[in-house]
């Protein structure tokens, strides 16, 4: 019987050390989030009737608790979570407690009289899951007796497309200095939607400065060059008394702030090459960090055979550069653009001989008419691995119809890129034609020819397969300069052309392949030739861009429209 008590009271004591260490481990264990199962993308729920009550007025410093419906994490506190009026961070601390967030006001905090607070959480407070961040966070209190209810309101467009730009700042400031987007967080601030617009609430009356920001870090200071910014030409007045109106029964209420749009821009990064390639003999190719526009170029040192130029291409962001040096000398390369480039290339002279017996000149399809349908309005395009300087019309033959009979195009080198050369011929509609460029047809500024057989055929469209757009542009002003360009739905430039010292001009496209079409035109106010950004510290918008869509155009039709960059 002694022995039963003893057995019974080993297991009591076994069962009590399990469940002991089973509670333990539960207590100790950390929050995990769960595996399997749906991707959960629903954020966190705040639960009302759980949380320290929104919108208190005749605050005292005390925990705020707000409490979710599922687990969660802090991220980045300090950087998301902005209090306006600002309290300094070290007089509050943000922490977990279960399912529930808690905002700490330290001994130290000291609050202002009669003065609305929010705390904006930003994206600090997500679920554990999938870290989907909790939407639209705000508390909001009051020190005194009522609370803020002024709002400011906009929107935000990209300047180059005029689209709404979603996930920006527009952000408030009570410090009025330039310096201040640098330096500060904002007073208060507003998130953009799918549409590019803001809502700021609960803001006071007085004179704030306003500026946008698409950030690529996590705080709310501009800091980073390569952030989207953008800012109103002035201060933003909340609570102006002169603008209050009578609603229609009477009460008079101050109305809220409607800023105008904000462009948001990328402010122009310092210029420079990123790549330089001088591997091959008489080449080479510099790659910009972005679209170099108008440089100067100077050669020193560089003494070229028969005194012939160096002969250039740009493509985007890249400059192609062909030479054919006399000696063995190392030549530099002086590369300037304004203040933004002052750069001196060293280059190294390659073995020309060598260069001569190792290369040839080739047929480049890329930028060669494409082999099938042929636009009778055009000239064929023939395009070469390097600049052209001569071809020899009795290895060039052009074939008509199925007769192969042998008809003579007129040829001529391309201008405007000297790797091509262009056949042109009264195309009849309806009719293949054959081009054959023999070995030793064309010849590049090193004196090398072609090596291989071209031949390529085409069957000239009906003229009646295209369309033409003309477009009609009033509003213009005779003291500026405009860029324009027509473009396909594949943004790809069908035609560039610019406009000085008239207040109205005809574009008239023809021969143009069915399909869309959008005209584009830069007001280009310091005559530069290319669409300039805007700068914060100088106070300048982006140069203006006026875009519209035209009317689709399709076979054997006239597309004509007019507008008026006075109209926007």
């Amino acid at each position: 019987m002694q022995i039963n008590k003893i057995q019974l009271l080993k297991k009591g004591i076994r069962i009590f050390l399990l469940v002991f260490m089973t509670a333990n481990l539960w207590y100790c264990a950390n929050v995990v989030a769960p595996k399997g199962g749906p991707k959960d993308e629903t954020p966190p729920r705040l639960l009302l009737d759980k949380s320290s009550p929104n919108m208190q007025t005749n605050f005292t410093i005390q925990d705020i608790k707000l409490e979710f419906d599922e687990w969660v994490e802090l991220n980045d506190v300090f950087n998301q979570i902005v209090i306006s009026p600002p309290v300094d961070r070290k007089d509050y601390e943000v922490k977990i407690k279960g399912r529930s967030i808690v905002f700490h006001f330290k001994e130290t905090a000291i609050l202002r009289e009669n003065a609305t607070y929010t705390i904006n959480f930003g994206e600090a407070v997500r679920d554990i899951t999938e870290r989907n961040p909790a939407e639209n966070l705000r508390y909001v209190f009051s020190t005194g007796s009522v609370i803020d209810s002024l709002t400011v309101s906009g929107q935000v467009l990209d300047a180059r497309t005029k689209e709404p730009v979603k996930d920006a700042f527009f952000m408030l400031y009570e410090n009025l200095a330039d310096s201040v987007v640098r330096t500060e967080n904002p007073f208060y601030f507003g998130k953009t939607n799918e549409a590019g617009s803001f809502l700021i609430q609960n803001v006071r009356a007085g004179t704030f400065k306003g500026f946008a920001i698409k950030r690529v870090d996590q705080n709310y200071k501009y800091d980073n060059p390569a952030e989207l910014i953008g800012f109103p030409d002035d201060f933003i007045v909340v609570g102006d008394t002169t603008n209050i109106v009578p609603d229609s029964t009477g009460k008079r209420t101050m109305p809220p702030v409607k800023i105008p749009a904000i462009l948001l821009f990328q402010e122009r990064l310092p210029l420079y090459i990123s790549k330089v390639d001088s591997m091959k003999y008489g080449y080479l190719n510099l790659t910009f960090n972005g679209p170099p526009g108008n440089i100067t170029l100077e050669y020193s040192g560089l003494n070229t055979l028969n005194d012939s130029p160096p002969q250039t291409n740009y493509e985007v962001d890249s400059l192609h550069i062909w030479y054919d040096q006399s000696g063995d000398n190392t030549w530099q390369l002086l590369v300037r653009k304004d203040s933004l480039l002052n750069d001196t290339i060293p280059i190294k002279a390659r073995d020309r001989s060598n260069f001569l017996n190792s290369e040839t000149l080739k047929y480049i399809p890329g930028i060669s008419t494409k082999p099938g349908k042929l636009n009778p309005s055009f000239p064929i395009e023939a395009g070469f691995s390097r600049p052209l300087s001569a071809f020899d019309t009795a290895f060039i033959r052009l074939l008509a119809d199925t007769a192969l009979q042998v008809i003579q195009p007129i040829l001529i080198i391309d201008s405007t890129d000297r790797r091509k050369l262009l056949i042109s011929f009264p195309w009849k509609a309806s009719l293949s034609y054959s081009l054959n460029i023999f070995p030793g047809g064309v010849e590049d500024m090193f004196g090398l020819k072609n090596k291989d057989t071209l031949q390529i055929k085409y069957v000239t469209d009906l003229k009646k397969s295209y369309g033409n757009i003309k477009i009609n542009m009033e509003g213009l002003q005779d003291s500026l300069s405009y860029l324009g360009e027509l473009l396909d739905k594949n943004e790809k430039v069908i035609q560039a052309f610019s406009v000085t010292g008239k207040e109205n001009f005809v574009l008239s496209v023809n021969a143009l392949p069915p399909g869309d079409y959008h005209i584009k035109i830069v007001t280009d106010l310091n005559k530069n030739g290319i669409w300039d950004t805007g700068s914060y510290d100088d106070k300048r918008q982006p140069e203006p861009i006026y875009e519209k869509v035209l009317e689709k155009l399709r076979a054997n039709w006239d597309v004509e429209t007019s507008i008026n960059l006075e109209e926007g």
